[in-house]
């Protein structure tokens, strides 16, 4: 190694910072707010990290699931549809508190869902009774089980 290396790469960094500093100011427009809620400024690069991470929490506990059911469950004396709710369950909740944990850590309080989801049980009240009758029998089914993985299922019109 000679003299001369520490040089180019100090160079080299001092270099890579310009570089790093002219795309923050191209990329300015990406960091300002669009719009605000609840005292909390959104810019598209947080809505985009918002996506993203997102996406990672449905990825992780698609790979959770899988990892309980393959790796954990496998070689526990339960059915293996009490093993696959038990994945689907444990899948749910990961993407629930994800969520959760998402939504406040970019600065939206969690009470403050509260109104949406008043407003969410007036759309039910009003036309989404049949769906929400059709997720809540899915549940019943999922925990009772009176129908297994693999089973055949007839029904008329």
């Amino acid at each position: 190694m000679s003299f001369k290396d520490p040089f180019k790469i100090m160079y080299r960094g001092v270099y890579m910072k310009e570089i790093f500093n002219n795309l923050g100011e191209n990329l300015e427009w990406m960091t300002s707010p669009l719009f605000s809620f609840n005292n909390t400024d959104f810019s598209i690069l947080k809505i985009i990290t918002i996506c993203l991470l997102l996406i990672f929490i449905y990825f992780f506990s698609e790979k959770m699931k899988y990892f309980l059911l393959n790796k954990i469950l496998i070689g526990k004396r339960i059915s293996y549809t009490t093993k696959y709710a038990i994945a689907t369950f444990t899948r749910y909740l990961i993407i629930l508190l994800g969520t959760f944990f998402i939504l406040d850590q970019i600065g939206i309080d969690i009470s403050t869902l509260s109104v949406a989801l008043g407003a969410l049980g007036v759309g039910i009240g009003f036309g989404l009774q049949n769906i929400v009758n059709n997720l809540f029998s899915g549940f019943i089914i999922f925990f009772e089980k009176p129908i297994k993985i693999g089973d055949r299922v007839l029904t008329s019109g």
